[in-house]
């Protein structure tokens, strides 16, 4: 944990009003409001009877924060911040209630304000790490903190202790858990039953790809009603399980190689438009295809969350892009026109901007709270915590931009032609391309290897091309009648 706490005093609420100061939720934009080097802080109020005002560099960003509260997760700039609480309504500083925190890049914390379990407690600020890795394919990361004026307990999911001994203001998990409704219950160390419980039994509903982060909090001493517990998620997303890539066609053909399976596909259905693009799920254990009239059609782990195939649209569906957590998807069409189902979030879209060349493409950040657009000629759009790095706009290209792939962590991203040309953005690592080969068939899409170490180029005519990636095959001579549109891994 890099995150640095320097306490100036008992504090006795939490720093949640942050996002105030900095700035709220990130707006769209081509240039995006908020970087990927933020740190990202959730804050847990888990004193009882102690409403607050919070005073950020002298700035009354949080009045009457109340206990049991979990406030959003707020994307911060690396930096050092004062906090001053008052009781609320005064703007008198409580006696010690002050503290100062530093901030460093891409770090995930929480910050509590909790009673200690010493006799008398005390009023403190506890900071926790989180995880920021991908949780193992179908399984979400599950973890319990005891940070409530009470002595040790145990931690049961259903009849099962899963946690011992458990002590204020200890951590303990990440715990690999597969997605289902856990009853989770706290009971007083030591303990051979989930009955009878201080706390709960909580049910968490949890879904693959998610942090769960229950937080014991309240006093035991004092006022024994206000024991209870909260719970903090987040999305971290899926290990891939896979090591390969799918293509499709416009008559939603799917083909896969490597490890990756072929779950299905509509190409012996009667389809209304054609398939224009594929997105896997984070997992790589399903897929979406995304025909040019909004239709949606799910293999796999990959759950229908909706479509537009009963709707007329301005502009036909040119690309699909799934949030982290396999929740959901956004659909872009070529005027910039975004639609969001599922899980994932509207950050905004370019439908009501004349631009200068259609929408191709469309990629989501690792996070799922973003996306970038791109254009034919290579103009970037970002969205919500997507970064611009870049783009092509004012530069004379050999052919258009056909497709847009992100970094794992965000950072980056690469654009490719249908010539193969292949430009990259921000830590995007340039692994090669064939602007200077002369092709059978168009390039139509791009897709990336683990880690980013090397991406795959799709061609119309089902070829593929490894650039710093493991070649698994093509279809290359097998779509004659109906060409490839999308490459996904």
């Amino acid at each position: 944990m890099r995150m640095k706490l320097f306490v100036l005093g008992a504090v006795a609420a939490t720093v949640a009003a942050f996002t105030v100061l900095i700035g709220g939720p990130a707006t769209a934009s081509t240039a995006a409001t908020t970087s990927t080097n933020d740190a990202h802080v959730t804050v847990v109020h888990g004193i009882p009877g102690v409403p607050v005002d919070v005073y950020v560099n002298g700035s009354d960003v949080l009045p009457n924060f109340q206990f049991g509260t979990v406030s959003p997760t707020l994307s911060l700039a690396p930096g050092t911040y004062s906090v001053v609480l008052t009781a609320h309504g005064s703007t008198t500083p409580l006696p010690g209630l002050s503290a100062i925190t530093t901030l460093t890049a891409n770090e995930n914390a929480t910050i509590v304000a909790n009673e200690t379990a010493t006799n008398p407690s005390t009023d403190t600020l506890t900071v926790f790490a989180n995880p920021t890795t991908p949780a193992p394919a179908g399984d979400a990361w599950v973890l319990v903190r005891h940070t409530a004026d009470a002595p040790a307990v145990d931690v049961y999911a259903g009849t099962t202790k899963v946690i011992s001994d458990l002590t204020n203001p200890n951590s303990a998990g990440p715990l690999a858990v597969p997605a289902a409704t856990v009853p989770v219950s706290v009971v007083a160390s030591p303990s051979t039953s989930p009955t009878p419980a201080l706390i709960g039994p909580v049910s968490l509903k949890l879904a693959p790809g998610r942090v769960y982060i229950a937080y014991a909090i309240g006093s035991a001493a004092t006022a024994p009603s206000t024991l209870t517990a909260v719970v903090q998620n987040y999305v971290v997303g899926q290990a891939k399980t896979g090591t390969g890539y799918r293509i499709v066609s416009a008559s939603g053909k799917v083909s896969s190689f490597g490890s990756e399976k072929s779950l299905g596909d509509p190409s012996s259905e009667h389809l209304n438009a054609p398939i224009v693009g594929i997105a896997s799920t984070p997992d790589g254990a399903g897929y979406w295809l995304a025909a040019a009239d909004g239709g949606v059609f799910s293999y796999g782990d990959a759950t229908f969350f909706g479509s537009l195939g009963s709707l007329r649209l301005n502009a036909p569906i040119v690309g699909i892009t799934p949030t982290a957590d396999d929740g959901g998807y956004w659909m872009v069409a070529s005027d910039g026109g975004v639609f969001s189902f599922g899980d994932a979030s509207f950050y905004g879209s370019l439908g009501s901007v004349r631009l200068n060349k259609p929408i191709v493409g469309i990629a989501s950040t690792p996070d799922g709270a973003g996306y970038w657009l791109v254009a034919s000629d290579g103009g970037v759009f970002s969205f919500g915590d997507a970064t611009f790095y870049g783009s092509l706009g004012g530069v004379r290209l050999n052919k258009p931009i056909v497709g847009i792939a992100s970094t794992p962590d965000g950072h980056g991203y690469w654009l490719v032609a249908s010539d193969g040309g292949v430009f990259s953005f921000g830590d995007a690592l340039f692994h090669g391309s064939l602007g200077g080969i002369s092709l059978v068939a168009p390039v139509v899409g791009i897709t990336t290897s683990a880690g980013g170490a090397g991406y795959w180029l799709g061609a119309a005519d089902g070829g593929v091309f490894s650039l710093k990636a493991t070649f698994f095959g093509s279809g290359a001579g097998l779509y004659t009648t109906s060409k490839v549109v999308g490459i996904s891994s």
